[in-house]
């Protein structure tokens, strides 16, 4: 991988870019779901030939951005702007922080639904690719699936007894991520043991969709499809959230 941050401070304000591209092979994924989130725990395809499966990693992140910030607004008492009246009591005190990030999508792998391979790994094999496997509908269909892969049942044979196709382990791409998270702090003193700190804090507020893998079986409607969002890791959606809280420091 090649890692670049780049640092920035300011007077009561700190902005920092970080910059990742990496590639991640393997030929195989990990034994636990919560290592690999994107990934599928699974055996080789052919246990004969194990560098059959030699390719991208379900944890494969080819580039990634991330911005962060926290910012001091130079308003009110023994700042440079507004230091008296009411505009600057109104504005002192307050921190805006956030995190930006956006990354490509995850590899995965697409599957015949038959065992041609003969492995007894499961129901399922690597498909031959005889076609464009981006040729396809609607963005959204009338399901409300979204478009978010490869999803021309066409391009892909679901090739014959003993063999094994070559459109192999993780070749394709889902579908991107961008996240956008803000946190707002209006900090307030009473007197000079009291002080009141209001937060509101803002998980994905451009609410952007975050969609989950798409299809991977040849000969389903929904190849190609990504038909939820992803969860987060405390099991709440992601989906925006709002976060509003006081407290009370003394």
């Amino acid at each position: 991988s090649m890692q670049l941050k780049v640092t920035k401070r300011f007077t009561g304000s700190l902005i920092a870019v970080s910059y990742t591209v990496s590639k991640g092979i393997g030929d195989t994924e990990a034994v636990v779901g919560w290592l690999e989130q994107s990934g599928t725990p699974n055996a080789f395809m052919d246990s004969n030939n194990r560098r059959l499966d030699r390719s991208l990693n379900a944890f494969d992140n080819p580039q990634r951005l991330v911005v962060s910030y926290n910012a001091q607004l130079p308003f009110g008492k023994g700042q440079a702007y507004l230091s008296g009246g009411f505009m600057g009591r109104a504005l002192e005190g307050i921190q805006l922080a956030g995190i930006i990030s956006a990354q490509t999508g995850h590899p995965y792998s697409i599957y015949t639904p038959l065992d041609n391979g003969r492995n007894g790994v499961g129901s399922f094999s690597y498909p031959d690719v005889i076609g464009n496997p981006f040729i396809g509908g609607p963005n959204i269909n009338a399901d409300g699936n979204v478009l978010t892969g490869a999803s021309n049942n066409a391009a892909f044979s679901s090739t014959f007894l003993g063999h094994i196709g070559d459109a192999g382990r993780n070749q394709f791409y889902g579908p991107h991520y961008t996240n956008a998270d803000l946190s707002f702090v209006k900090n307030m003193a009473l007197n000079e043991r009291f002080k009141i700190q209001l937060r509101s804090e803002f998980f994905n507020i451009l609410n952007h969709p975050q969609f989950q893998q798409p299809g991977h079986f040849v000969g389903q409607s929904t190849l190609g499809l990504s038909t939820a969002t992803i969860i987060r890791s405390d099991g709440t959606t992601s989906a925006r959230q709002i976060q509003l809280a006081m407290k009370l420091i003394f």
